[in-house]
């Protein structure tokens, strides 16, 4: 068994970079499948028009004027119908992995690169952009960006302006964690591969872009409620219900597998206390929100990058064996992805299920509820 796992860890490690990219993809669509957020078509309709009646009368959906750089750019570019504008939303998911496999191959030797590129994979965050199609595909791509230009200090701030306009909630807070940690690295003299500058930076990007939002939102005469604050402040006792009796699969799932490589650093001799302890306390923000696994993972992802996933000396105490088991186990199990503290299925059946509709009919029957194609329902 040892000798079949690092035969594999040698395969893996000898792919050239297009066949990786080609099983990268493939384990993506047949393994978890593409789908469209929920509500991107309300996104698409204050992209087009944000005066529309419909959604100004609909509070619960005020929220969504909040991401409101990515509808932005697609109403300059003339985005108008619901196949333009996933699509939009799916170049993004691409963009956000591709500049991450850039990343990676920059920052690492080979060996190394390929073992973060299968943690990478294993973590939610790589794929949630396919999951949910929409505007954390915008939302991460700002952040890789940021990150690829982190020495670069002015474009931080820009693209950290642009993240205040795109999804201020998670920005501010994965902005604001990663820079009580560098304040930390900096007095203790702590390894982090994003720095104190580029923390400070880019949170106060964010912060700008904030203020910007809200002093365009009054110019136009929009008048809407505070967006997620008063949206989780109406429904905070479904949050807190809910997520009680699904405690164990929101904490589980906001990782999944990605649990046993935060264990690995836990015993990691240079591990970065601080970072386990604002790791953990994220978890707390799961508590107030439907969409656990998206959020934890866009939260967590700053600090992950800059303590575990771009972390050589971390890489390097991985062993061969632990590395493709982990690959295997992760392939083996289904897909984990949580939804108001339930496991959401892989969204490839779903995708199945629209081509084989679309020629044979064979699904929608309303007398047969479970013959729909739709995953999901709202405030269960």
């Amino acid at each position: 068994m040892e000798k079949k796992l690092l035969d594999l860890e040698k395969y893996i490690i000898n792919l050239n970079i297009k066949k990786l990219l080609f099983f990268f993809y493939f384990i993506i669509i047949v393994k978890i499948g593409f789908w469209y957020h929920p509500a991107l078509w309300k996104l698409l309709q204050i992209s087009i028009n944000p005066f529309d009646e419909s959604i100004i009368d609909n509070k619960h959906a005020h929220y969504l004027y909040y991401n409101f750089f990515g509808g932005y750019v697609a109403n300059l570019l003339k985005i108008n119908t619901k196949l333009s504008f996933f699509l939009f939303h799916l170049f993004f998911s691409f963009l956000f992995n591709f500049l991450y496999f850039y990343l990676i191959f920059k920052e690492l030797n080979r060996k190394y690169a390929v073992y973060s590129l299968i943690i990478f994979l294993i973590l939610p965050v790589s794929t949630t952009v396919f999951f949910w199609v929409g505007y954390d595909s915008i939302t991460l791509s700002l952040m890789i960006l940021s990150v690829l230009f982190r020495k670069e200090l002015f474009i931080v701030l820009v693209l950290g302006i642009l993240l205040g306009l795109q999804h201020f909630e998670l920005g501010f807070l994965s902005s604001l964690s990663l820079l009580v940690l560098n304040i930390y690295n900096k007095f203790f003299s702590k390894e982090s591969f994003l720095d104190l500058k580029y923390s400070i930076f880019i949170f106060l990007g964010i912060l700008i872009g904030k203020i910007f939002l809200e002093y365009y939102f009054i110019s136009i005469g929009l008048d809407i409620n505070s967006g997620r604050i008063w949206y989780t402040l109406d429904v905070i006792k479904h949050f807190i219900y809910n997520n009680y009796f699904n405690l164990h699969n929101i904490i589980w799932f906001s990782l999944s597998l990605g649990w046993l490589i935060v264990l690995k650093y836990l015993f990691y001799s240079q591990k970065n206390i601080l970072f386990l302890i604002i790791l953990f306390s994220q978890l707390g923000v799961l508590f107030i929100v439907d969409d656990q696994t998206r959020v934890f993972a866009c939260l967590s992802f700053l600090i992950i990058v800059s303590q575990i996933l771009i972390n050589k000396d971390f890489l390097k105490q991985i062993k061969k064996q632990e590395i493709s088991l982990i690959l295997l186990i992760w392939l083996i199990i289904p897909y984990g992805w949580a939804w108001q503290g339930i496991l959401r299925t892989s969204m490839f059946t779903y995708d199945l299920a629209y081509l084989l509709n679309y020629f044979f009919d064979l699904f929608n029957d309303e007398s047969i509820k479970s013959s729909i194609i739709w995953p999901f329902k709202t405030l269960r």
